[in-house]
């Protein structure tokens, strides 16, 4: 499975061995439609991109989808969620700039879930700045 995920690359190295380094093959995301008890739905504002955007995120190593979710919405609204069903599964080729030294990753595969809103008062974030 892991193999599914990552790719390795043989790359020389200057002293004429060979080095063997993982390089993920895409990214996968989450994002969440948040709902409230007066059915109105939660958008933040992209702090840089100057867009509206569901709360979500990347899944970062050791994450399941449904943490990931809860931890981007926390970090990026400060509000407590329940994640309920799947409803999105979608994919691009588009190029995505890498982190850790990665460079450029090739496809994103994201996934929608419709939430709940639990708790918590919106405070604005490195990335957002509006609800």
């Amino acid at each position: 499975m892991e193999r599914d995920i990552i790719k390795t690359k043989i790359i020389k190295s200057i002293c004429g061995g060979l080095i063997l380094r993982q390089f993920p093959t895409h990214i996968v995301a989450v994002f969440g439609i948040v709902e409230n008890e007066k059915e109105e739905v939660l958008l933040l504002k992209h702090r840089g991109r100057n867009v509206w955007m569901f709360p979500g995120g990347q899944v970062e190593t050791g994450e399941n989808l449904i943490e990931a979710l809860l931890r981007e919405t926390k970090e990026e609204s400060s509000m407590e969620i329940e994640v309920g069903k799947l409803f999105s599964v979608s994919s691009n080729t588009s190029t995505y700039e890498g982190y850790n030294g990665y460079g450029m990753i090739p496809t994103k595969v994201i996934m929608g879930f419709t939430c709940t809103y639990k708790s918590g008062e919106f405070r604005e974030s490195d990335e957002t700045c509006l609800i």
